[in-house]
């Protein structure tokens, strides 16, 4: 038999081979996958079994999270202690801003006011952020009623450390940052206020 008819009948036997094995590993009969997941340095997660903000069918109420139990105290983030309904004004005014205000302290609070207050406070802090002055809302919605002037009486006449407490446990509508923002953080804000309040 002559090699270039051997090789051309080779050709067409493994051409065949290899569609049958297609077609097997096509309608499932073949399988090539790992049984077990390769190793990995750090996998972040992701391959969790539980879909972000999905329910849950291991707990009666469908939520992944858990109410911590009472008493118990993050590890990983500060616990801020004072009640708004139950604050002692002595611990307020006696609670001094321990940050000192440098350029880098302004630029940094600047950023944080920014990311985290300019929304409803607005740029210079008159309470004219774009979610009240700008949402536009159907026919007989009540909107978002404007925060306080930070140059308002009332606010002015807030210590250091009332507006530390307003940030970390929130105030009539303006819900905490506590779970956002460190206590070194929150103190860089109230100096920011306090910028504001003089321009």
């Amino acid at each position: 038999m002559k090699p270039g008819r051997i090789i051309f009948r080779s050709m067409i036997i493994l051409s065949a081979i290899l569609l049958v094995v297609s077609i097997l590993f096509y309608n499932g009969i073949f399988e090539f996958v790992h049984k077990t997941p390769a190793p990995e340095i750090i996998s972040d997660m992701d391959y969790s079994c539980i879909d972000i903000q999905s329910s849950y069918n291991f707990f009666s109420d469908s939520s992944i999270s858990r109410v911590p139990p009472e008493n118990t105290y993050p590890m990983y983030s500060d616990y801020y202690d004072l009640d708004q309904t139950e604050i002692q004004e002595g611990e307020i005014r006696n609670n001094i801003n321990p940050i000192p205000i440098t350029p880098e302290i302004k630029n940094y609070a600047k950023h944080l006011y920014q990311t985290y207050c300019i929304a409803c406070h607005g740029e210079s802090g008159k309470g004219d952020g774009p979610i009240v002055t700008q949402v536009v809302l159907p026919d007989g919605e009540e909107g978002l009623p404007a925060p306080p002037d930070f140059k308002s009486d009332n606010t002015m006449g807030y210590s250091d450390a009332r507006l530390f407490h307003v940030l970390s446990g929130g105030q009539n509508l303006m819900f905490p940052v506590a779970h956002k923002i460190t206590p070194n953080q929150r103190w860089a804000l109230v100096h920011y206020i306090r910028l504001l309040q003089k321009n």
